[in-house]
């Protein structure tokens, strides 16, 4: 048998047998120190029994963690130290990036579990056939730009950002509950005018509360009209 196919063998048995083997049995210690009222956790780990770990030797193993021997309520020393330096920001999105970020936006900050879902199941902003074209449009207005494959925001963006910040037009939680009744249309238990109907009003609501809102924000850059 070939040398890369016997490995391809050797790993199928392995991990047939492993299902059937016993378990991997480690005694784990957790200790708490208490320094001045701050609580400090430190954790030790002591392998007791390989089990089906055994039928891998070629595996990357596990150092055991052996902590002294120790007494409930037991004095000891201790030392402090703090560790200073400076974090860096994340990297630029890549339009690539951006289009799969889209897919999941909105779902880590809705806290209504069934919207949650309905955000899961639509993917996010867009389709799969939409998302590239939502990005070319956004770009075309001058809200993002591109260079080298790398998408940051202009200042026109970011005034737009701070112009519906808190408002339903940002909100994951609304694009839920249009996605929901759209499926209720679907499952013929909601009524079509009644949904535009309701998509009428508001754009009517907005058109009246952003002009004042716009006019009693304080944007950092002034320069630069967002609706130009």
């Amino acid at each position: 048998m070939p040398a890369d196919e016997r490995k391809l063998y050797e790993e199928i048995l392995r991990t047939t047998l492993a299902m059937f083997h016993t378990d991997y049995l480690y005694r784990e210690t957790k200790v708490t120190t208490d320094v001045n009222g701050l609580p400090f956790f430190t954790t030790g780990k002591i392998e007791r029994d390989l089990g089906w770990k055994a039928l891998f030797p070629t595996a990357k193993k596990e150092k055991d963690e052996k902590l002294p021997p120790l007494q409930q309520n037991e004095q000891v020393q201790s030392k402090i130290e703090i560790h200073e330096g400076k974090t860096t920001p994340p990297k630029p999105y890549t339009e690539g990036q951006l289009i799969t970020l889209m897919k999941t936006a909105g779902g880590k900050f809705v806290e209504d579990v069934e919207e949650t879902e309905i955000l899961k199941e639509t993917e996010g902003i867009g389709t799969e056939a939409t998302r590239s074209s939502i990005i070319e449009t956004i770009k075309k207005h001058g809200y993002i730009q591109v260079s080298k494959n790398i998408v940051s925001i202009t200042d026109k963006g970011r005034i737009l950002c701070e112009a519906i910040a808190g408002s339903l037009l940002s909100s994951p939680s609304m694009t839920a509950k249009w996605e929901g009744y759209l499926r209720k249309i679907g499952n013929g238990d909601g009524s079509a005018d009644y949904f535009l109907g309701n998509i009428e009003k508001f754009i009517h609501a907005l058109i009246e509360q952003v002009p004042t809102k716009i006019e009693s924000t304080t944007f950092n850059i002034q320069s630069i009209n967002p609706f130009d």
